[in-house]
């Protein structure tokens, strides 16, 4: 098996056992949402229903939320690669429909109202989900299943490392984590750079072979 078929066959057994764990917990929409999209948590919490066409399956992102003093912000990105479209998997964007049909049949029960300008990501009870504590959550979710050096942050790199394995162009990868700089992603995922040399030019000798 290659080298990239190890890589892609860890990372994989991992995902699945974070998501089927995370699946009775509060955490679950946002924790697949940011293994998908490769967002940031900060990103990710900022999100309003307005930012997400379902039609389209796309997320048009233009701030992220932040916390100081008790006080809840929300920012521009930095630079302006992180104002950014992504495209949603099939897979999220069917979950993100069922999360708002849910949410608003939960509204009617708990006594709040789902608006555009609603949190994506919130408690059943209507309160929205707030960075530490996500952070919090989700370390104790993935130590309850025997994993200790992973954090939520990881998620974008788990994103990030299995698309490039899966052979998509690493501009591409770029602008869904919003690097200003493909440079950056390229030093952040050098460690998967070499799977994907040795895979092209098996791909190269094949495509200059003559058929019998």
């Amino acid at each position: 098996m290659k080298e990239w078929d190890h890589e892609k066959e860890r990372w994989t057994s991992e995902i699945d056992r974070v998501l089927e764990a995370a699946k009775a917990t509060e955490y679950y929409s946002v924790i697949h949402t940011a293994l998908h999209t490769g967002m940031r948590r900060n990103e990710l919490l900022g999100l309003c229903w307005k930012d997400i066409n379902l039609d389209e399956a796309v997320i048009n992102l233009s701030r992220s939320i932040h916390r100081k003093g008790g006080v809840t912000m929300y920012l521009p990105p930095k630079t302006k690669a992180g104002r950014r479209s992504i495209d949603l998997t099939p897979s999220s964007a069917i979950l993100l429909r069922e999360l708002k049909e849910k949410q608003k049949m939960d509204a009617i029960f708990y006594g709040y109202k789902v608006t555009e300008n609603s949190p994506v990501f919130i408690r059943t009870t209507g309160e929205p989900l707030l960075p530490d504590s996500t952070t919090h959550a989700f370390k104790k979710l993935v130590m309850s299943i025997g994993i200790d050096d992973v954090w939520f942050h990881d998620l974008r790199h788990t994103h990030a490392t299995v698309m490039l394995i899966q052979g998509v162009h690493p501009k591409v990868v770029q602008e869904r984590l919003g690097h200003a700089k493909i440079s950056t992603t390229l030093d952040l995922y050098s460690h998967v750079m070499p799977s994907m040399q040795k895979d092209a030019v098996q791909k190269f000798e094949i495509a200059l072979e003559t058929p019998k």
